[in-house]
């Protein structure tokens, strides 16, 4: 039984003292709601209310009912009522608020909670306060809110859908410093989660990235990809989970585990578009020219619009000493996404073209010269023998 099951039961017994009317009906009403049987008791606390339109309570368990049957627009008519009667109880502020919250009305379950905020006295209902505010302020992507009421709710009794959303807002705010021993506990409390385990690779990853330092990235690409197996662990026929690991590993630089976890990913979804960049990046840093010219050609084909694949394309060419080609592709680079960067590459593309064209009119001059000596000896040389053959005759006359 949840916290919010034992909160209804117990107001519900609470207020029924009050009045002093602990009758069969009631009791057979909660029988079933305790047991489960929500259909019934919804039913029975219908009639209860029906008969007696000013129990406040009843009105309560009756949404309550509704909740666990997931008619929550019901359950929001029958909480209203119980306010209109009694507005002084925060389980019922509590109620409209969840059923706000379960058909994704997240504005108004922050409107109804701010309006349980000062009945919420003792720390387990500012708990269910704090984590219902947190949550909804979350879906509405407000992050600066959720994270105030997270980490109050935090304060108060930690939990691994705390942790979890928690460390998603300051993801979300960029914040990675804040979310990755969040993420980290949340896991640690809740290894088997694959969404937990994937909200931490991809912090992991995005720390790696942002990192400055070579050493430090590099360990950094490391942790992400101790993080990316325990995910592929949970999620094996997955191709993102093998994706993750390729990225990881490619920026842990083992070549060889990347180029094996992109090649699982395109077997299994053979358009991924960002499996062939990188496995052409993986082929890029183990110098296979051919090899990331053609997983790169595929990925033009994929996402044409993507200047990461030109760059990465036009590098290889450039290796291959086929220059020209290379300029044509930085240039395509260049369309979609000026970058310095790139400039640089075709630059240096044009300077090294420059000088080989001048190699090779030094190398024409060199052989023109040769064969201008070549002949001007071969000159000689016949010249020599027709003087000696002329001196011999000389002297026999």
């Amino acid at each position: 039984m949840n916290i919010r099951t034992r909160l209804a039961i117990l107001t519900a017994l609470s207020m029924l003292l009050t009045v002093g009317l602990v009758s069969a009906d009631w009791e057979q009403a909660m029988s079933d709601y305790k047991a489960g049987r929500f259909g019934e008791s919804a039913a029975a606390f219908q009639a209860l209310v029906d008969d007696s339109p000013n129990y406040d309570f009843g009105y309560y368990m009756l949404g309550q009912s509704f909740v666990k049957l997931k008619k929550n627009s019901d359950a929001e008519s029958n909480f209203q009522k119980a306010i209109e009667l009694n507005g002084e109880k925060f389980e019922y502020h509590y109620g409209l608020a969840t059923a706000y919250f379960n058909r994704k009305q997240y504005a108004k379950t922050v409107s109804a909670l701010k309006s349980a905020e000062s009945l919420a006295s003792a720390p387990n209902l500012q708990l269910l306060l704090y984590k219902l505010r947190g949550f909804s302020n979350s879906g509405m992507k407000h992050w600066s809110e959720a994270i105030d009421d997270l980490e109050k709710a935090r304060a108060i009794k930690s939990s691994p859908a705390v942790l979890d959303r928690l460390g998603s807002a300051y993801y979300e705010l960029g914040h990675i410093d804040k979310a990755l021993p969040v993420l980290q506990s949340a896991v640690s409390a809740n290894p088997s989660s694959p969404a937990l385990m994937l909200r931490l690779t991809n912090a992991l990853i995005d720390t790696a990235a942002e990192t400055r330092d070579e050493s430090g990235k590099i360990s950094t690409y490391g942790k992400a990809l101790d993080a990316a197996k325990r995910y592929k662990a949970l999620k094996p026929d997955d191709a993102d989970s093998h994706n993750l690991v390729g990225r990881s590993a490619l920026g842990n630089k083992q070549y060889a585990v990347a180029e094996n976890a992109f090649k699982e990913v395109l077997s299994r979804k053979k358009d991924h578009c960002y499996a062939m960049v990188n496995l052409g990046k993986v082929y890029t840093a183990q110098k296979s020219w051919k090899e990331a010219e053609s997983i790169l050609r595929d990925a033009a084909t994929c996402a044409p619009r993507l200047p990461v694949i030109y760059e990465t394309l036009g590098f290889a060419l450039q290796k291959q000493k086929r220059l020209d080609e290379a300029i044509t592709t930085y240039e395509k680079a260049m369309a979609i996404h000026p970058s310095s960067g790139t400039q640089s590459l075709i630059d240096t593309c044009k300077k090294n073209i420059a000088i080989e064209q001048e190699n090779k009119g030094m190398d024409a001059a060199e052989r023109e010269a040769a064969e201008a000596k070549r002949i001007a000896d071969e000159e000689f040389a016949e010249a020599e023998r027709k003087r000696k053959e002329w001196e011999k005759k000389r002297e026999q006359n």
